[in-house]
Protein backbone atom coordinates (compact mmCIF):
# COMPACT_ATOMS: atom_id res chain seq x y z
CA UNK A 1 0.00 0.00 0.00
CA UNK A 2 2.91 2.36 0.63
CA UNK A 3 3.98 1.97 -2.98
CA UNK A 4 0.46 2.67 -4.25
CA UNK A 5 0.16 5.71 -1.99
CA UNK A 6 3.53 7.04 -3.17
CA UNK A 7 2.53 6.53 -6.80
CA UNK A 8 -0.79 8.31 -6.25
CA UNK A 9 1.03 11.22 -4.61
CA UNK A 10 3.32 11.50 -7.63
CA UNK A 11 0.26 11.62 -9.91
CA UNK A 12 -1.22 14.36 -7.71
CA UNK A 13 1.98 16.42 -7.82
CA UNK A 14 2.36 15.97 -11.58
CA UNK A 15 -1.16 17.16 -12.38
CA UNK A 16 -1.06 19.97 -9.80
CA UNK A 17 2.18 21.27 -11.29
CA UNK A 18 0.97 20.76 -14.86
CA UNK A 19 -2.07 22.94 -14.17
CA UNK A 20 0.16 25.51 -12.45
CA UNK A 21 2.31 25.75 -15.58
CA UNK A 22 -0.76 25.92 -17.84
CA UNK A 23 -2.16 28.74 -15.70
CA UNK A 24 0.97 30.73 -16.52
CA UNK A 25 0.59 30.10 -20.26
CA UNK A 26 -3.20 30.48 -20.62
CA UNK A 27 -4.74 31.73 -17.37
CA UNK A 28 -8.19 32.43 -18.82
CA UNK A 29 -8.48 29.08 -20.55
CA UNK A 30 -7.30 27.22 -17.48
CA UNK A 31 -9.66 29.11 -15.19
CA UNK A 32 -12.53 28.01 -17.42
CA UNK A 33 -11.25 24.40 -17.36
CA UNK A 34 -10.80 24.44 -13.57
CA UNK A 35 -14.29 25.89 -13.13
CA UNK A 36 -15.78 23.17 -15.34
CA UNK A 37 -14.03 20.44 -13.33
CA UNK A 38 -14.98 21.90 -9.95
CA UNK A 39 -18.64 22.18 -10.93
CA UNK A 40 -18.97 18.80 -12.66
CA UNK A 41 -16.56 16.55 -10.78
CA UNK A 42 -17.78 13.01 -10.21
CA UNK A 43 -16.27 10.48 -7.91
CA UNK A 44 -13.99 8.01 -9.67
CA UNK A 45 -15.91 4.79 -10.12
CA UNK A 46 -19.34 6.23 -10.86
CA UNK A 47 -19.78 3.64 -13.63
CA UNK A 48 -19.22 0.70 -11.28
CA UNK A 49 -22.39 -1.31 -10.54
CA UNK A 50 -23.78 -0.44 -7.08
CA UNK A 51 -21.40 2.50 -6.82
CA UNK A 52 -23.79 4.46 -4.60
CA UNK A 53 -23.60 1.72 -1.95
CA UNK A 54 -19.80 1.70 -2.12
CA UNK A 55 -19.70 5.49 -1.92
CA UNK A 56 -21.87 5.47 1.20
CA UNK A 57 -19.57 2.94 2.87
CA UNK A 58 -16.54 5.06 1.94
CA UNK A 59 -18.21 8.15 3.40
CA UNK A 60 -19.30 6.35 6.60
CA UNK A 61 -15.70 5.18 7.08
CA UNK A 62 -14.55 8.79 6.81
CA UNK A 63 -12.36 8.05 3.80
CA UNK A 64 -13.92 10.40 1.24
CA UNK A 65 -16.99 12.60 1.06
CA UNK A 66 -17.86 16.18 0.10
CA UNK A 67 -16.18 17.58 3.20
CA UNK A 68 -12.93 15.74 2.47
CA UNK A 69 -13.10 16.89 -1.16
CA UNK A 70 -13.54 20.49 -0.06
CA UNK A 71 -10.88 20.40 2.65
CA UNK A 72 -8.31 18.33 0.73
CA UNK A 73 -8.76 19.54 -2.85
CA UNK A 74 -10.75 22.73 -3.26
CA UNK A 75 -9.34 24.75 -0.38
CA UNK A 76 -5.62 23.87 -0.51
CA UNK A 77 -5.19 23.34 -4.27
CA UNK A 78 -7.80 25.39 -6.13
CA UNK A 79 -7.94 28.32 -3.72
CA UNK A 80 -4.45 27.90 -2.26
CA UNK A 81 -1.83 26.56 -4.66
CA UNK A 82 -3.52 27.79 -7.87
CA UNK A 83 -4.84 30.96 -6.16
CA UNK A 84 -7.90 31.23 -8.39
CA UNK A 85 -9.21 34.11 -6.28
CA UNK A 86 -6.05 36.16 -6.80
CA UNK A 87 -5.79 35.81 -10.58
CA UNK A 88 -5.98 39.07 -12.50
CA UNK A 89 -5.88 40.06 -16.15
CA UNK A 90 -8.24 37.34 -17.26
CA UNK A 91 -10.38 37.55 -20.37
CA UNK A 92 -14.15 37.60 -19.95
CA UNK A 93 -14.27 33.79 -20.28
CA UNK A 94 -11.80 33.26 -17.44
CA UNK A 95 -13.30 35.73 -15.01
CA UNK A 96 -16.33 35.18 -12.82
CA UNK A 97 -18.45 32.05 -12.71
CA UNK A 98 -20.58 33.13 -15.66
CA UNK A 99 -17.98 35.21 -17.45
CA UNK A 100 -18.84 38.28 -15.39
CA UNK A 101 -16.51 41.22 -15.03
CA UNK A 102 -15.64 40.63 -11.38
CA UNK A 103 -12.24 38.95 -11.33
CA UNK A 104 -11.06 40.66 -8.15
CA UNK A 105 -13.11 38.52 -5.78
CA UNK A 106 -13.08 34.79 -5.18
CA UNK A 107 -15.14 33.02 -7.82
CA UNK A 108 -18.24 31.66 -6.11
CA UNK A 109 -17.64 28.26 -7.76
CA UNK A 110 -14.11 27.85 -6.39
CA UNK A 111 -14.79 26.95 -2.79
CA UNK A 112 -17.85 24.81 -3.23
CA UNK A 113 -18.27 21.10 -3.78
CA UNK A 114 -19.80 19.85 -7.02
CA UNK A 115 -23.45 20.37 -7.84
CA UNK A 116 -25.59 18.50 -5.32
CA UNK A 117 -27.76 17.26 -8.19
CA UNK A 118 -25.05 14.68 -8.86
CA UNK A 119 -26.61 11.54 -7.34
CA UNK A 120 -23.34 9.91 -6.33
CA UNK A 121 -22.15 12.99 -4.44
CA UNK A 122 -25.55 13.40 -2.84
CA UNK A 123 -25.41 9.78 -1.67
CA UNK A 124 -21.98 10.28 -0.19
CA UNK A 125 -22.93 13.53 1.50
CA UNK A 126 -26.10 12.06 2.99
CA UNK A 127 -24.28 8.98 4.27
CA UNK A 128 -21.73 10.94 6.28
Amino acid sequence: MKRVAADENLHYLFYRDLVSAALEIDPSGMMEAIKRQVLTFEMPGTGIPDFAQHAKAIARAGIYDLGVHHDSILRPVVLGHWDVAGRHGLTLVGRGPLGTDSCNSSPDWAGHPPDSKNREWQSIDNAA
